[in-house]
């Protein structure tokens, strides 16, 4: 039994060390010549330690069309705070945008812009299956362990 309890940690420990996070991010500003600009897309990306993560994948719209990741660098997320920098495509433009404490700015492509960004951890399908199936177990367990009957 111990055994098996053992072999259950180890793989469990594993399996969630060789995953990639995924983060869900949207931006909304305005540029130099007063035009709106909205993006938002999907960053994969692996855990470098200490909050640091390199961009391995990016795909999102800005504006309607279709942006995807020119170079990826590190960007830093705690949950409550972020920063870093993300060079994507666009139309076939290459734009650097730089982020920090909730705010933007695009310093490439042919209109600058600023504003609002966000940045979210997306929950992996697995993470929340194994959730519900520790639930279950434990609920299982719990119906079947004896009762205390007291006099």
């Amino acid at each position: 039994m111990t055994k098996r309890l053992l072999c259950g940690v180890a793989l469990l420990w594993t399996a969630t060390v060789v995953r990639a996070d995924v983060f869900s991010y949207s931006y909304t500003g305005t540029t130099l010549l007063d035009q709106t600009v909205t993006g938002s897309g999907e960053i994969t990306a692996t855990a470098d330690g200490g909050g640091f993560y390199t961009i391995t994948a990016l795909s999102g719209t800005q504006n309607g069309t279709n942006t995807s990741l020119a170079s990826g660098l590190n960007f830093f997320f705690d949950g409550s705070s972020s920063w870093g920098t993300f060079d994507f495509l666009l139309k076939g433009s290459n734009y650097a945008l730089g982020f920090a404490g909730g705010d933007y700015a695009d310093i490439g492509g042919p209109a600058a812009s600023a504003g609002t960004f966000t940045i979210t951890t997306v929950p992996e399908a697995a993470t929340v299956s194994l959730l519900l199936t520790m639930g279950l177990g434990v609920w299982l367990f719990g119906r079947k362990l004896p009762l205390k009957r007291q006099l």
